[in-house]
């Protein structure tokens, strides 16, 4: 994976990466920190291959899933909802309507003083220009979940 990735072969790297990734949600869970840990390089591959919207559907996955681990002040689950809310800046609004929602929810789940917080009013700010209806968001990422990487979507639980 990381070979091909070298040589920008990232759809061989893609595949390999979402291979291992799911190997390791079946085997020890979507939130275990070993598939987090891989679900974190296939993020970063979904950026270098120019899908901002995929890597900041990771990320938000990902930093909810350190959340339950650690808890919501982690610095791994902080920094998962900040790799997301820098992956969703470069979606185009059509798109970064769809999942505003769900990065807000994350993003006030791991920010403490949300309300305060600059990343969380900036996003607010857009989403109240892109989709005026949205602009509060729901408390639950919920609805992204349920459509979100397949590795999440095993129903495996961590012990």
């Amino acid at each position: 994976m990381f070979a091909a990735a070298r040589c920008q072969d990232f759809a061989l790297a893609v595949r390999r990466a979402d291979g291992m990734l799911t190997a390791l949600a079946g085997s020890f869970g979507p939130d275990h920190p070993f598939t987090l840990s891989a679900a974190e390089v296939r993020a970063d591959l979904a950026w270098l291959s120019g899908e901002a919207w995929y890597a900041a559907e990771f990320w938000m996955l990902i930093a909810d899933g350190w959340a339950r681990i650690d808890g919501p002040a982690s610095p791994l689950a902080r920094f998962g909802a900040r790799q997301a809310a820098a992956s969703w800046w470069n979606v185009p609004d059509a798109e970064a309507a769809v999942g505003g929602a769900a990065l807000l929810a994350v993003l006030q789940l791991v920010t403490p003083g949300a309300d305060f917080d600059p990343t969380v009013r900036a996003v607010r700010r857009r989403m109240g220009r892109i989709a005026p209806s949205t602009a509060a968001g729901p408390q639950t990422g919920a609805a992204f979940k349920q459509t979100g990487p397949a590795f999440k979507q095993s129903g495996q639980q961590h012990d």
